[in-house]
């Protein structure tokens, strides 16, 4: 598919990674975050990122060049994933169970 993108969270940030030409992939760019991410979840124009207390929230409107939009501290440490739905983002996190923010 034609300017495919994906998203990877790792302890240095977020990749923006072009996989238009699999197998072969492209490393387009390193997104400095508050910390380092944990996991990630993509849908439209919107990216959402964990960190261990960190929620960082990026504008893919131009899928190669993501923009932060927000970052929101999790009251509730050790965040270990996120999710995105049409209207929430849900982040589940060791010690305070799943939490839910509006988009």
């Amino acid at each position: 598919d034609d300017g495919e993108v994906l998203y990877v969270a790792f302890g240095g940030g977020l990749a923006v990674v072009d996989a238009s030409s699999l197998p072969r992939l492209k490393l387009l760019r390193v997104i400095d975050l508050p910390e380092p991410a944990v996991n990630v979840d993509a849908d439209e124009d919107l990216a959402a990122v964990v960190g261990k207390d960190t929620l960082t929230l990026l504008d893919i409107s131009n899928p190669t060049v993501p923009v932060l939009s927000r970052s929101v501290e999790l009251e509730h440490g050790f965040a270990t994933g996120v999710a995105l739905s049409l209207r929430h983002i849900v982040v589940v996190s060791q010690e305070g169970g799943v939490l839910v923010f509006d988009r």
